[in-house]
């Protein structure tokens, strides 16, 4: 028998002395010291049981009075479990519970606990038979739990409170919800609730079915409302009826009835997590379901999706508009407007589209790039880069050898331009919502969440985005009622082309006139003469208040010379204003002088005066501009986000003009709406080219509802050629502003129709197959 010592514990000793192994005998050569003899003496009811020479030492020692609390009685209780027999010194039982009284009290007898869990029962005996005082052995989750079990069921009062005061800092949020529900821990949820909604993480398949479908449904809601979280992969833990009223979904049509016969109950989660339907029609109504989930951004549901990016596809369609003249200017004089278009597909037909923007020659490399950067995403699960769009673009430009020939820049950038528009339109279409409202409808942390700040902190750190964000979110529906009503504001270049006649310049002007428009741009640099003569008669038209449309008044709306919209711009007598766009032909002094050449025009900028990584020139010149009321616009040919931070560093420009190709995507365009915001810079985007002007609404009205709150000071470039090729193609309305787009299975609006792809890509499209032949 192992000796005993003072820090032996008075239960053990207890227990030693009753257990039907020990040989009291042992304790006797023991040296007992005097100040320990409390804990050997016998009660009258133990003493009466003992006999020979257990009777000899308690006849020994004087009849001193008991100990209220450390006087234990030496019976155990006995326990069986799954067929397994404990005995364990009783009075911790029974001072803790009336509900052993008389149980257990020999082996022979023992306490049956048939609904119990061995490993429940082992850590609560850990706790009060600790093998070291003052050391819990229990350190996990499962056994803490395990031992609030067993205290609630049984009455242990301070030891529940030990266990809820264990758990509280390693419990998980889902633990705090569960346990907190379970158990009436009241304390826990609050807090649990607030951070599980509050979290970037949507709620996993596991954590689902630990979780009530009600709490599911509320916690989805609150994230949806506060635009909270990216999608998962499961959808719908909804009545018929609930979904009906939602989704507009008909409960008459039999393959979407089949499939809404499989919702959850409200007893739980664990009975409804069914697997896909097999039959093809039970999965179109399936995905359809998913898709209406995502509308609301439910975390947890029916059905788990693993929707895979699977493949893609690549055109380089190419649209011959040398022949016309159209896109002509001082230094692109021979533009075939070309689209390099990539198509992600997905599981269950889900699909993404995207593009960049070249002039012809060249588009078949930004294709070959295109293939390198959209094989990156091939095998990913769509829910895991929806629910991190931020990570999903980092992920696009972090290849060492693709990198090597950008960084960042150049053909590469631009493929990953296209790529990243594809995946945004992917998730735009999933969420069934054009893609500006799928991001006005983020919360600002998580529109933070899907940006790029990697290189730009100098300028703007994500949590100042986050605080501007948040100053303008309580406007946002507002703001975007307003846009919805009244359309964006819009400029017109169609008209302004070096390569037009006079005659096509009169006429483009007055039917930009017809169409509301107030803001015109021309092209300048091949002779400043000239510029100064086509200036003149542009000038002659849109100042002639004759020529204004029925109804429209001077000095009202878009028209008051006095207002926000035209402060600063060079607004003619009908509130019109002119700008002028070089595209990039002089060195910084020739810029300086040609523009004052052409002063009396009042442009309200010129665009692209110089090199367009310049910063330096282009702040030089427009130090040299400001005297004569004339701004600097730049930005369509701007390699990424640092150079836009050096750009508004420098205080270089008045205008900032993103460009949705010529940047890597959405993820890099909101860093650069963010910095253009905090430096107080209107943002015109550049939307002269195939595709462009549907790519720009939306994120003009990004920057408007979410970002900078500014619209009328705002205008986007609007070219009336090729929409006809798009399955959604912007228009206008009869004001000169640009409809907002609101069908909610465009996306990124960039699909192009397979006719236009059939006709012109290159070189087997009808189109250049029949031109191929001519030439022979």
């Amino acid at each position: 028998m192992a000796a005993l010592n003072r820090s032996t514990s008075l239960e053990s000793i207890a227990s030693l002395m009753s257990s039907p192994q020990v040989d009291k005998a042992e304790l006797d050569p023991m040296p007992i010291d005097p100040a320990y003899t409390i804990s050997l003496v016998q009660s009258p009811t133990t003493s009466e049981r003992c006999s020979g020479e257990g009777a000899a030492i308690e006849a020994e020692i004087p009849a001193y009075a008991e100990h209220a609390r450390f006087f234990l009685p030496t019976e155990n209780i006995f326990f069986v479990v799954a067929n397994t027999l404990y005995s364990v010194p009783r009075s911790p039982f029974e001072r803790h519970s009336s509900a052993f009284a008389g149980k257990g009290l020999t082996r022979d007898n023992p306490m049956v606990l048939e609904d119990v869990a061995a490993a429940h029962l082992d850590s609560l005996l850990s706790l009060l038979y600790p093998s070291e005082y003052g050391v819990y052995t229990a350190t996990s989750v499962e056994e803490w739990t395990s031992i609030l079990h067993l205290a609630i069921r049984w009455g242990f009062e301070s030891i529940k409170n030990l266990s809820i005061e264990r758990l509280s800092p390693i419990a998980s949020d889902i633990d705090k919800i569960v346990l907190g529900r379970q158990y009436a821990i009241d304390e826990w949820l609050g807090a649990a609730y607030l951070s599980i909604c509050s979290r970037w993480e949507c709620l996993s398949k596991e954590e689902g079915r630990r979780m009530q479908v009600d709490d599911i449904i509320e916690i989805s809601a609150i994230r949806h409302q506060f635009g909270l979280g990216a999608l998962s992969k499961v959808v719908l833990p909804l009545s018929i009826g609930e979904v009906r009223v939602r989704f507009g979904l008909l409960a008459s049509d039999p393959a979407v009835a089949s499939v809404l016969n499989l919702t959850p109950s409200a007893a739980g989660l664990d009975a409804a997590i069914r697997p896909e339907p097999e039959k093809p029609s039970e999965k179109a109504a399936f995905l359809e379901l998913a898709r209406a989930g995502a509308a609301v951004a439910l975390a947890v549901g029916v059905w788990v999706m693993d929707l895979a990016i699977t493949h893609f596809e690549t055109h380089d369609v190419r649209f011959p508009t040398s022949l016309t003249g159209d896109g002509t200017d001082a230094m692109n004089t021979d533009c075939d407007y070309s689209s390099a278009y990539v198509s992600l597909y997905a599981d269950e037909g889900l699909v993404g589209h995207g593009m960049t923007f070249t002039i012809g020659r060249g588009n078949e490399i930004v294709i070959a790039a295109i293939k390198l950067v959209a094989a990156r995403l091939v095998g990913k699960d769509t829910a895991a880069l929806f629910a991190d769009m931020g990570a999903a673009w980092n992920h696009l430009v972090a290849d060492p050898q693709l990198r090597w020939i950008g960084p960042e820049k150049g053909v590469i950038h631009i493929a990953t331009g296209a790529v990243d528009n594809a995946l945004w339109d992917m998730f735009a279409r999933f969420s069934q919502k054009p893609l500006w409202k799928l991001i006005t409808d983020m919360s600002p942390a998580e529109l933070v969440r899907s940006t790029t700040f990697r290189y730009i902190t100098d300028a703007i750190t994500p949590e100042e985005a986050l605080a501007l964000l948040e100053e303008k979110a309580a406007g946002k529906a507002a703001r975007e009622a307003e846009v919805k009503a009244r359309g964006y504001p819009a400029y017109v270049t169609s008209a302004g082309w070096l390569g037009y006649s006079d005659e096509k310049i009169a006429r483009l002007t007055k039917e930009a006139i017809d169409h509301g428009f107030n803001h015109f741009k021309m092209k300048v640099g091949a002779d400043q003469a000239d510029d100064l003569r086509r200036g003149q008669l542009i000038r002659s038209l849109i100042d002639d208040p004759k020529l204004l449309p029925e109804g429209v008044k001077v000095g009202e709306g878009a028209r008051d010379l006095n207002g926000e919209g035209l402060r600063g711009k060079n607004a003619g007598p009908t509130g019109a204003v002119l700008m002028i766009d070089s595209n990039q032909v002089w060195d910084v002094k020739q810029a300086i002088e040609y523009v004052q050449g052409l002063e009396t025009i009042k442009p309200w900028f010129i665009e692209e005066p110089t090199a367009p990584d310049d910063i330096l020139g282009h702040a030089a010149i427009r130090k040299a501009l400001k005297p004569h009321g004339i701004g600097v616009a730049t930005g369509e040919h701007a390699h990424n986000r640092m150079v836009f931070k050096q750009l508004l560093q420098a205080d270089a420009i008045d205008v900032c003009q993103i460009d949705s190709c010529r940047l890597a995507g959405v993820s890099e365009v909101l860093a650069v709406l963010l910095m253009a915001a905090k430096f107080g810079v209107v943002v015109c985007p550049h939307a002269g080219g195939v595709g462009l002007c549907e790519y720009v609404i939306h994120l003009s009205l990004i920057d408007y509802i979410a970002v900078s709150g500014s619209m009328e000071r705002n205008v986007l470039e609007y070219v009336d050629h090729l929409h006809e090729h798009f399955v959604h193609p912007c228009s206008i309305n009869s004001k000169g502003r640009y409809n907002v787009p609101l069908d909610p299975k465009e996306g990124y609006s960039i699909e192009f129709r397979q006719e236009a792809i059939g006709e012109f890509e290159f070189p087997n499209g009808s189109y250049w197959v029949g031109r191929a032949a001519e030439k022979k």
